[in-house]
């Protein structure tokens, strides 16, 4: 087995290329294009819904932290899936 150096990608252009994956994945999964569709349907709904304000808050909060914590958890899987692709390679 030849030695090899690792190789070091700078944060920014992982960054790029995720987000490049992300989108080309946004546009082109029939499942996740259906998803997208769902979710602008059922935020109009729920939109139209007659909450108190107090209440739509807490599901508003509560909708956030599971938005942040799947972006986390997206970005986390890239960087573990392309660490693994790169100590794979070596």
């Amino acid at each position: 087995m030849k030695n090899r150096a690792a190789v070091f990608i700078p944060y920014s252009k992982t960054e790029a290329m995720r987000n490049k994956s992300m989108k080309e994945i946004n546009e082109k999964e029939k499942a996740i294009i259906q998803d997208n569709a769902d979710l602008i349907e059922l935020e109009k709904r729920y939109d139209d819904l007659p909450i108190p304000y107090k209440d739509r808050r807490i599901i508003d909060d509560y909708i956030a932290c599971i938005l942040s914590r799947q972006e986390r958890m997206e970005s986390l899987i890239y960087y573990a899936g392309r660490k693994d692709a790169v100590s794979c390679g070596r």
